[in-house]
């Protein structure tokens, strides 16, 4: 499934807007000649008298276990003031993987899916919609991620920018991992196991410069980045031992001292109005980064009664509906947050079994040790591996801990009901939303939002991009462009024409 290409504009200011037939915006947005990496941000907010969000859109800046959602996706959600959420919709697409567990990631308005650790599986798919299949692909590199007019990929190693190796000033047998693109300076992991001692750093390369770039020197030869993400000028690197880093353009700062002996794991990245926040293990709740320093949001989210409060992890996290939605492990509890309600409402869980307990920590947990009592007792636990928002929905995936094999004959709890659930792909759908790929352009783009007759169509220079039902904005509603739930902007505005709107 593919959606025609737009590209993001921002207004930095503030009109209102009445109840009324048709209203029109055109303005032009400049982003510079040269694609440094940032999040867009938020293009505009309409906010009912009660605070709620009726309509907006922006780009979800989002990192989740292993890859960045496509910062190309524009997301453009509306709803009603009271919410809408009891229309939603919850599809099970056909399984892309034998493997118990896989992961998305979408490019140029596509669909792929491919499991992390291929334990029998390695093949890359993209989701057909017309012939709802899943198809081998070869032609995408997997986790690809688009930089200006290019695209930069990882592949045995190296950092390609579209089929051309990107000279990081690596040593021969370095081996380069976990990239990442922010603030004019592309991040990466380089290791040797080789040297003596083995050589494990992060690295931070500005840009279109041959140079060394700035490496920090981790601490151990096993630790490795699980999350990145950005807040204003600093980008910030969260390790799988406990390590949490950020990067002001000159120099690294350590903010959580990495330890081997206790557990502190980012997974998840997203920004969410000014902040930056993080999915954490093993307290399962977000913490938060302001660009000092990072603290924990007690109750984001909060437990599911009947579960236990131990070894909880916030893995996923995406904005959709203009609510921002979480996934916790281990019983893949699915949550949003309802920011002016101030309260977190629980959506579902995407297993039905085994029954919640709060008797042991895992599902499954007592049937792993009765079976195998040397064997991993949360193997067979609940992941929400993905939270992508394409189209007009919001596509999510399920995994054991791993990808494992199905061993019935271990495990015999494993029936063909319980593997099922395990390498899941769920179509989400919530009336009212949009998203869709914008276009890179170094000159000013002329963008157009047209709202008439309940119903919303995009325009870039002209030509029809997208269009959605999106329901009557209520009277007296307020618009805020530039920033909101996918925070601030970065963009310049110029020539805005508002149709319709009285200005504040």
């Amino acid at each position: 499934m593919k959606f025609p290409a737009i590209f993001p504009i921002f207004l930095a200011a503030a009109v209102f807007l009445p109840a009324q037939d048709s209203v029109r915006i055109e303005f032009t947005v400049d982003f510079g000649k040269h694609d440094g990496g940032k999040n867009f941000g938020t293009l505009f907010e309409v906010l009912h008298e009660s605070g709620n969000a009726v309509f907006g859109a922006g780009f979800p800046g989002v990192w989740n276990t292993q890859s960045r959602i496509n910062r190309r996706t524009l997301t453009i959600f509306t709803t009603r003031p009271e919410g809408d959420w009891r229309e939603i919709k919850i599809e099970r697409l056909p399984r892309p993987s034998p493997d118990a567990g896989v992961y998305l990631f979408d490019h140029n308005g596509e669909l792929f899916a491919k499991t992390r650790s291929g334990k029998t599986d390695n093949v890359l798919r993209r989701w057909d919609a017309s012939a709802k299949s899943w198809v081998e692909e070869k032609a995408v590199p997997a986790l690809s991620m688009p930089v200006g007019d290019a695209i930069f990929s990882l592949q045995n190693g190296r950092i390609l920018r579209d089929e051309t190796e990107i000279e990081t000033q690596s040593p021969p047998g370095s081996r380069l991992s976990e990239m990442y693109f922010s603030s004019n300076h592309l991040f990466f992991r380089r290791a040797d196991k080789t040297q003596d001692p083995p050589v494990n750093e992060l690295v931070a390369q500005v840009w279109a410069r041959s140079s060394i770039g700035i490496p920090l020197t981790l601490q151990s030869d096993r630790e490795f980045i699980y999350a990145w993400g950005q807040l204003g000028d600093k980008t910030l690197g969260a390790t799988n031992t406990g390590g949490v880093y950020d990067f002001d353009g000159e120099r690294w700062r350590m903010l959580v001292e990495p330890d081997s002996k206790t557990s502190f794991q980012i997974y998840t990245a997203i920004n969410f109005y000014d902040r930056l926040l993080l999915g954490h293990y093993p307290t399962g709740e977000l913490w938060e980064y302001d660009g000092e320093s990072v603290q924990r949001k007690t109750g984001w989210p909060p437990v599911l009664p009947g579960v236990s409060k131990s070894a909880r992890e916030a893995q996923t996290s995406a904005i959709y509906g203009g609510q921002m939605i979480v996934g916790v492990w281990p019983w893949a509890e699915l949550w949003r947050y309802d920011r002016v309600a101030d309260e977190w409402k629980f959506m579902r869980r995407m297993f039905q079994r085994p029954p919640l307990t709060d008797a042991v920590t895992h599902p499954w947990e007592a049937e792993v040790q009765a079976a195998n009592p040397d064997g991993v007792r949360n193997s067979w636990g609940h992941r929400i591996t993905s939270l992508v928002p394409l189209g007009g929905s919001l596509f999510l995936s399920t995994s054991a801990k791993s990808a494992a094999a199905f061993d019935s004959d271990t495990f015999p709890f494993l029936t063909p009901e319980v593997r099922e659930e395990y390498g899941a792909v769920y179509q989400i759908t919530l009336p009212g939303q949009l998203s869709v790929q914008t276009k890179w352009k170094p000159e000013p783009v002329r963008f157009v939002f047209e709202i008439s007759n309940e119903r919303l169509t995009v325009k870039q220079d002209g030509e029809i991009l997208g269009q959605a039902e999106i329901g009557e904005i209520p009277r007296g509603a307020r618009v805020e462009w530039g920033r909101g739930v996918f925070g601030a902007t970065p963009a310049k505005i110029s020539k805005i024409l508002e149709e319709g709107f009285t200005s504040r």
